[in-house]
């Protein structure tokens, strides 16, 4: 990785520029059906209504609420949640066609990996119920970790994306 200065832009603005994202996002045609199938995976595994908002929000970043949604340019990623094949098998047993036409199993494949990535954040001393830490740890867990040790810290991937654009989102 790379290290940069201090970040620059900081204050209430970015906030309400978020919660603005997040409302424009959920204009998507698909947000109805994933909400849909959020509430209906919630009502069914309780034991995730404590990141039900987060998974919601993690949708929106990764894929604007398209089932299907597929990163052809890099990761090959793919879902709600932006899977890549090797995370995906870790959490999930159908093919990579089954599980992207398979809401509940998307959703609880995010559920589980949310959790642990929850459970290493909570062990290196993060908070993990910051989202901002947590879609770090979601993008790249050795990256969240290193920027936990350096708030200097930063990433850029071989096509471009950086960590801290990334937490800013």
């Amino acid at each position: 990785g790379t290290k940069t200065g201090p970040m620059s832009t900081r204050g209430t603005q970015q906030t309400t520029k978020k919660y603005e994202s997040l409302a424009q996002k959920r204009q998507s045609p698909y947000y109805k059906t994933f909400r849909q199938e959020l509430d209906k995976f919630i009502e069914s595994r309780p034991e995730y209504s404590d990141i039900k908002e987060h998974l919601d929000y993690l949708a929106s970043l990764e894929s604007t609420y398209k089932q299907n949604a597929s990163n052809a340019a890099g990761s090959g990623a793919l879902g709600w949640f932006q899977f890549t094949d090797g995370t995906r098998k870790q959490y999930s047993n159908k093919s990579r066609v089954d599980f992207a036409s398979d809401a509940q199993e998307q959703l609880l494949a995010a559920a589980k990996y949310y959790r642990n990535l929850q459970n290493s954040l909570k062990l290196w001393g993060g908070d993990p119920n910051d989202f901002a830490s947590m879609y770090g740890m979601w993008w790249r867990p050795q990256s969240q970790k290193d920027f936990l040790n350096d708030p200097n810290y930063d990433y850029v991937t071989q096509w471009g994306e950086s960590f801290r654009d990334v937490r800013q989102k």
